[in-house]
This record gives structure tokens, C-alpha cells and sequence, in this order.
């Protein structure tokens, strides 16, 4: 289908004279603009306008997130959330359980439930010191700088932690505390299912040393009860979600998770320290690049034009012609954020990622 590569940057950005170039020129809006479109089968520039200057590349920032979780985590990656504690008693009695997050930003509270009744199915029945929800997988971060406090009080600035629950959100507004707010419902979910608690929970949020993923800090490396498992969906829809929704939360757990398969606790500046390495390895031109967050709502993120049509070329390589258009946004699709190619002759023929902050807009894709 693609026949050539396009990204095109509004709001934060002339030259040559290619086969495009007086039709980018013509509709080129007040303001700064940068535009690369590039043939898919010959190579050649179809029509350029700044496409090396770095501007805000907003949710366009998202396909560098895909390639490296492509590359990096694999497509069978999944979240996991767990529930272990110490081994259990005859009686089905343990001293401390735990719900262990691994990060998954689509848990839900049905999800705690299912994990709650599975317990209880193998035999969980009480809970005599603490339960405790264990967010360790991450160190606790800052938002990225160049999220405004407007964002933070906004849906789509909801922050990711080790555990999410609901997109941490609650009546539309982001949760302050997602662990907290986790623990409180998964001592619900337990209730419900039948199982006898403590009156207290407890959220840990910095690792014990010496201790083994899913290890409760009293039954060390080797002596812990598996209950339940949840995965989530494997990365292909992880990443088809995030793209065609544009889903912040899902982007920077992405990001996270690479940060931390790199061997870091999950901060955004060592996952962006691993991207402009990889980068350079794929042979995308980055200069003047500005990496801040995986989901590109940091004000601070700047790239070109040219490195977002070379990022899309790389992703064509890697993931295949079908699996990119599969992943990517049509126009006036169901649950697509590329509502504004309006003209029926461009369905099926154009697949975008789409970026807007305040003052910009950004189109990176294939048509």
C-alpha cells in the first residue's frame, strides 16, 4: 500500500525545489512549518521545508517508544502483575500476601478481582500480619520535565507507577497515589472473594535488598507462593492500543520497561540516554534531538522532520509493510486519533501517527 514515507511539523517550524514542493509551500499555514516526504520505492525527496530543524514532535514521539520496545522487549512481552506470599499453612493461612506489579498500564479492577478469585480458588483463605501491594519493580519518579501542572490535572497526564489500576484515573481525574490507590481495591477485591485481612495494608515502593523479584520481605529468594498471575495482552496490541489512541499511560510504561530491561530502575532519563544510542545504531539521523519522556507530552522533546521520516522507515523495516499499517491510524477510524483526513479518497490510504500539544501539530507516517 505505502508509497512513499511523510512527516510533516506544525507550529514550531523553506528549500530545494522537489516533485511536492510548491503544494507544501502553498499550504503551508502562518507560523513555523517542516515537512519531509520521501518516495518508499526510489528514495528520493518529494518535497522538503526545514526538515532538519528539531521542533516539538508531540505524540509523533510515541513510534520512536514502539521501535524500542520492539526491539528491546520483543513482541511477546507482556505486563505481569502477581500475587505470592510466604508459603501458606494446611489451613490456607499465610502471614504477609503481595501484589507484586509489574508495571502494566491496562489492569483494571475487574483484573484485581480475577486475581483475587483465582487466589481463593487455590486455596488462599486468610491473611494474618499485612497485605501488601509492591511497587519496587520502579524506583518513584517525577513526571518528566516539561510536563506542565496543567497536564498533571489532566486525564492524560495520569503518572504510571510499578502498579496502575483504571489508567489511574478516578472520575476523570488522575489518581496522586496509584499504588495507594491500588492496595485499596485489591483489599476490597480480597473481601469479596471470601478472604479474612489484617485491618492494615501496606504499599512498598523501594526494593528490599537481597531479595528476588516477587519476594516478600519476609521469605527470601526461592521461598515464595505463587497464587495467580495476570498478563496483559502481548506487545503488538500493547503498541496498536498506544498509536491508534494515543495512550500516554501505555507509552510511558513502554518506556519504563525498556529503561529497566537496560538494567535501570525504570527512569525516563536512562530509557532516553538508551534511545539516542539506538538511534545511531539504526542509522536514523538525530541531530539536535531532545528525548524527555516516551510519550511526548514534555514540552522539551524536540526532533526533525527528517529523523521522524527515517524513524518510520526504520519501524517499515523491522515490524513489515503489514504489521506498521496494522499498528498505525487511518483516517476516521474507530478509536483513531486521525479524525481530521476527512476526504473518503484518503481511507485505506493513509496510516499516521498524530501529535498535538498547545500550539502544535504533528503528522509522521505513510501514504
Amino acid at each position: 500500500m505505502p508509497a512513499m514515507w511523510f512527516a510533516v511539523a506544525l507550529a514550531v517550524a523553506s528549500a530545494g525545489e522537489p516533485p511536492l514542493q510548491p503544494l507544501v509551500r502553498a499550504l503551508a499555514p502562518p507560523g513555523r512549518f517542516a515537512v519531509l516526504v520521501v518516495s518508499l520505492d526510489r528514495g528520493d525527496t518529494l518535497a522538503a521545508l526545514d526538515a532538519d530543524r528539531p521542533l516539538p514532535p508531540a505524540s509523533t514521539a510515541k513510534l520512536l517508544t514502539a521501535a524500542l520496545a520492539w526491539e528491546l522487549l520483543g513482541p511477546e512481552f507482556r505486563f505481569l502483575t502477581a500475587v505470592v506470599s510466604d508459603p501458606p499453612g494446611p489451613d490456607g493461612a499465610v502471614r504477609r500476601l503481595v501484589l507484586y506489579g509489574g508495571g502494566d498500564p491496562t489492569l483494571r479492577r475487574d483484573d484485581l478481582q480475577a486475581l483475587a478469585a483465582a487466589a481463593h480458588a487455590a486455596g488462599l483463605r486468610r491473611v494474618t500480619e499485612a497485605v501488601l501491594v509492591d511497587a519496587t519493580a520502579w524506583d518513584p519518579f517525577d513526571p518528566p520535565p516539561g510536563w506542565t501542572a496543567h497536564d498533571l490535572r489532566q486525564p492524560y497526564g495520569a503518572r504510571v507507577a510499578a502498579i496502575n489500576l483504571d489508567g489511574n484515573r478516578r472520575g476523570g481525574r488522575p489518581v496522586a497515589d496509584p499504588p495507594g490507590a491500588a492496595l485499596e481495591l485489591w483489599r476490597v477485591s480480597l473481601r469479596t472473594v471470601g478472604v479474612a485481612l489484617p485491618p492494615y495494608g501496606e504499599v512498598r515502593r523501594r526494593p528490599a535488598p537481597g531479595l528476588a523479584p516477587f519476594a516478600d520481605a519476609t521469605a527470601p529468594a526461592g521461598r515464595t507462593h505463587l497464587w495467580a498471575l495476570h498478563a496483559s495482552t502481548p506487545l503488538d496490541s500493547l503498541l496498536r492500543a498506544m498509536l491508534r489512541a494515543s495512550d500516554n499511560q501505555i507509552a510511558e510504561a513502554l518506556w519504563a520497561a525498556v529503561g529497566r530491561w537496560a538494567g535501570g530502575r525504570g527512569h525516563p532519563a536512562a530509557t532516553a540516554a538508551l534511545a539516542r544510542q539506538r538511534l545511531a545504531v539504526w542509522g536514523v539521523p538525530a541531530v539536535g534531538a531532545e528525548i524527555v519522556d516516551g510519550s511526548g507530552l514534555s514540552r522539551r522533546n524536540r526532533c526533525s522532520a527528517r529523523t521522524l521520516v527515517h524513524l518510520v522507515a526504520h519501524l517499515e523495516r523491522v515490524l513489515g509493510p503489514a504489521t506498521l499499517e496494522r499498528l498505525l491510524p487511518g483516517p476516521a477510524e474507530p478509536g483513531s486519533t486521525l479524525t481530521w483526513l476527512t476526504d473518503p479518497a484518503l481511507r485505506g490510504r493513509v496510516r499516521a501517527k498524530t501529535g498535538t500539544l498547545r500550539g502544535v501539530v504533528a503528522l509522521a507516517g505513510l501514504a
